[in-house]
C-alpha cells in the first residue's frame, strides 16, 4: 500500500535514485539548483530543479522510485 506512513529507512530509494528518476522522466543529464527533500510523512521526494530553460518539480515515491506527479 502506497499510502502508508514511512517507518524504515531500510526501504527508501536514496536521494540520487530519487534525482535519477526525476533526470531521466524530463530528458536531461545534468541541471542547475537540484534540490532533493525526503518528506517522511507523506513518504515522498521532492525533486526540484532547472534544466534547459525550465523549472522541474517532481514527487517520487521513495519506496519504488515511482513518479506521482510533475510539473514544468
Amino acid at each position: 500500500d502506497d499510502d502508508k506512513p514511512v517507518t524504515s529507512a531500510t526501504s527508501l530509494i536514496s536521494k540520487d535514485k530519487a534525482k535519477s528518476a526525476a533526470f531521466s522522466h524530463a530528458g536531461v543529464s545534468s541541471a542547475k539548483n537540484v534540490s532533493v527533500i525526503l518528506d517522511k510523512e507523506d513518504g515522498k521526494y521532492d525533486v526540484e530543479f532547472i534544466a534547459g530553460g525550465y523549472e522541474y518539480d517532481y514527487e517520487i515515491n521513495a519506496r519504488t522510485g515511482k513518479i506521482i506527479e510533475y510539473d514544468r
